[in-house]
């Protein structure tokens, strides 16, 4: 459900210490969204089966795709999108409930994060069409503007139903959608009584309680340079938590020899020019968590750490060149950080 073919990895390393237990964790595995999804359970309790617990999240994940998914032409989304009336559009509790928070989160960013920038996404060659050629004259993204930014959404919190107020608004929620997966396969999970466990669906996830070794999970954050990759960076303890990181280093365009990031500023219509190399957030719930790593990406290491800790959230950004990295973190982040990155 990432807006390109090209889906963007997002830097987090699963670092799952190995444990001197006869019995291994129970790991699950599959599919979704166009990426995977995992969990990891260091001890099932007795009466639960793992494979009915599998069946269970495949059919979870499979009704998010079929309410959100901007690929299927028949969901819940799709649908909305296709369509260039103005009236009412009943829409389901869980996508309602989404778009709620959604909206939340493009009030307390200043807009940095819009679900309905995706017309921006493809002029620039980052969506389901093929790359444009050459860059997009300010006349091209001007008129697009004037069809995005999510007040042009509104719901309707008593009969759970939105609708558009122009018909070309289109709502593409491949920044929120996987967090949200997450908090839905992580609700499953503690239902069944299981107390730890770590969820991931393409490197978003949600951890709960602590690791085979009776930790607290350790989650690596990948270097944001090519060579480097599947090495960390920084090294996060965590529990009891959501995880989400965003970047650019392996999403982009390249128009006339120059390097353009698929991260687009929704109230400029252009790639940023200062985003970070990548940006770490951790929250309760990791819908939150999805949606704010990609608003701080839009707005940039200094004002994204001044914002991060007016709302008290935990957001580090690792900003720097392939000679140096340096992390940027806002106050409440310190608490997880186990070591920076140091001069290769």
């Amino acid at each position: 459900m990432k807006m390109t073919s090209i889906l963007l990895p997002l830097f987090i390393l699963l670092s799952l210490i190995g444990c001197d237990r006869v019995e291994p964790p129970v790991r699950l595995h599959g599919k979704t969204m166009g990426t995977t999804w995992s969990l990891t359970i260091p001890n099932l309790p007795t009466g639960t089966r793992s494979g009915q617990l599998q069946l269970q999240i495949e059919s979870s994940l499979e009704n998010i795709n079929a309410l959100m998914s901007t690929w299927r032409a028949d969901s819940e989304i799709s649908r909305f999108n296709s369509s260039t009336s103005t009236e009412w559009f009943d829409i389901s509790p869980q996508t309602h409930s989404l778009l709620q928070k959604a909206t939340r989160i493009y009030q307390q960013s200043g807009g940095a994060f819009d679900p309905t920038v995706s017309p921006l996404v493809e002029l620039w060659g980052f969506g389901h069409t093929l790359p444009q050629q050459g860059i997009p004259d300010d006349l091209q993204i001007k008129s697009i503007l004037q069809h995005t930014g999510l007040e042009k959404l509104l719901l309707d919190d008593s009969a759970i139903r939105m609708r558009k107020s122009i018909p070309q608004l289109q709502l593409d929620l491949s920044a929120i959608a996987k967090g949200y997966a997450v908090d839905e396969v992580a609700r499953l999970v503690s239902a069944q009584g299981i107390e730890n466990y770590l969820v991931e669906i393409g490197g978003e996830m949600r951890i709960s309680g602590n690791n085979p070794k009776a930790e607290p999970w350790r989650v690596a954050i990948e270097y944001p340079h090519i060579e480097k990759l599947r090495s960390a960076a920084v090294i996060l303890s965590v529990t009891d938590a959501a995880v989400a990181t965003s970047g650019d280093y392996r999403n982009f365009v390249e128009i006339d020899g120059k390097r353009y990031s698929h991260i687009i500023d929704p109230l400029t219509g252009r790639p940023v020019t200062h985003n970070p190399a990548s940006v770490t957030v951790i929250t309760t719930d990791c819908l939150s968590a999805d949606a704010w790593a990609t608003a701080f990406s839009v707005i940039g290491s200094r004002k994204g750490v001044e914002l991060a800790n007016s709302l008290q959230m935990a957001a580090m950004f690792i900003e720097g060149d392939d000679d140096k990295l340096t992390t940027i973190s806002s106050d409440k982040m310190m608490k997880y950080i186990t070591n920076t990155p140091s001069e290769p």
